[in-house]
């Protein structure tokens, strides 16, 4: 038997991604919505449905961004371009992810418990705000990856 051995120019992680601005970005979108995640348990008004949609929005967008990451991490997108039209994949996700932290952000600040107004749902309003920057600004990129044809990601400079 021919043994067979696999050569490799470039290391299976991709450590520079984390570096760039997209990069940048989605680590963002992570740690907003983890943040998110934990903000919105601190009341514990439970049977609220604003609640729970925030929570649902929160978590699918965590979901979501991890996916994103290790994608581009191991660098697993360039195959995936063969077969699906990432970046218009990549759009109508970050537009859905957009349009429905609008709303979750808009019910969670108006949400109330027994006792009034929580100061949590609120940082939780502007946590959902945040992460409409987040996804509008990778909604960017994915349209000029969409429109241009080649993903151009920067390096950021320290």
């Amino acid at each position: 038997m021919a043994e067979i051995t696999y050569t490799t120019e470039e290391p299976f992680f991709d450590t520079e991604f984390i570096s760039t601005k997209l990069g940048l970005v989605r680590i963002c979108q992570f740690v907003i919505s983890l943040l998110s995640l934990i903000v919105i348990e601190i009341p514990r008004c439970k049977f609220l449905r604003s609640v729970n949609f925030y929570v649902f929005i929160a978590s699918y967008c965590l979901i979501f961004s991890i996916l994103v990451i290790i994608i581009f991490i191991t660098r697993f997108y360039r195959q995936l371009e063969q077969y699906i039209n990432l970046p218009l994949t990549l759009m109508a996700n970050e537009v859905v992810a957009l349009i429905l932290w609008l709303i979750a952000s808009f019910f969670i600040i108006f949400a109330s418990c027994d006792h009034g107004p929580q100061v949590a749902y609120i940082i939780a309003g502007i946590l959902g705000f945040l992460a409409m920057i987040a996804f509008s600004y990778s909604l960017k990129i994915s349209y000029n990856w969409f429109r241009n044809g080649t993903l151009t990601i920067l390096i950021h400079k320290h």
